[in-house]
């Protein structure tokens, strides 16, 4: 026969082992949502990590934007409603007075429709010396009317005198639905 001690003995350690089981598998299944928390805790973090850095760069893209949308305004300002080339041609001859140009031929050529604006261009030959015709072409370029230089092209005068100029004007104003505002 079996000794009660014995049985007693084993009976305390089966139900301690299975004590000490259960105790294992309820702290388990208290741990593992304890462990998911703590995962989802570091997937919220980097989240707002990366969502604070996102932040800073769509407010840099919106500055961005914004100040694009001021140059945009600004250069349309820039375009007045018609071309008015009798006032430009009075401030190329006073350039070209100014800076001792002498204009040769003035040739205005059709206006071009763009979408965001028109543009006028036109012929100019121009003669002087180099440096003349270099202020000249500078002070046009800082002048009221936005201008611009297409096509220049310089040769040099025979025994070291005046330069020829040919220079292509693009001279800019708005598109014809603004102007009729």
């Amino acid at each position: 026969m079996t000794d009660p001690r014995r049985v007693d003995t084993l009976g305390r350690c089966a139900l301690f082992a299975l004590v000490a089981l259960f105790a294992l598998l309820a702290a388990r299944q208290l741990i593992r949502p304890a462990l998911a928390a703590r995962k989802e805790l570091r997937d919220f973090r980097e989240a707002v990590a990366i969502l604070t850095e996102t932040e800073g760069d769509v407010d840099r893209l919106n500055a961005e934007i914004r100040q694009v949308a001021r140059q945009v305004a600004e250069s349309e300002a820039l375009l007045p409603p018609q071309p008015n080339l009798d006032a430009f041609l009075e401030h190329l001859g006073a350039l070209a007075n100014d800076q001792r140009v002498h204009i040769e031929t003035l040739t205005p050529q059709a206006t071009t429709t763009h979408r965001l604006y028109r543009e006028q261009e036109i012929d100019v030959r121009a003669t002087g010396p180099f440096l003349a015709l270099y202020r000249f072409l500078r002070a046009l370029e800082h002048g009221p009317h936005l201008t611009r230089i297409t096509r220049l092209e310089i040769t040099r005068g025979t025994d070291g005198g005046a330069c020829a100029a040919e220079i292509r004007l693009a001279l800019y104003f708005a598109p014809a639905e603004r102007s009729s505002t």
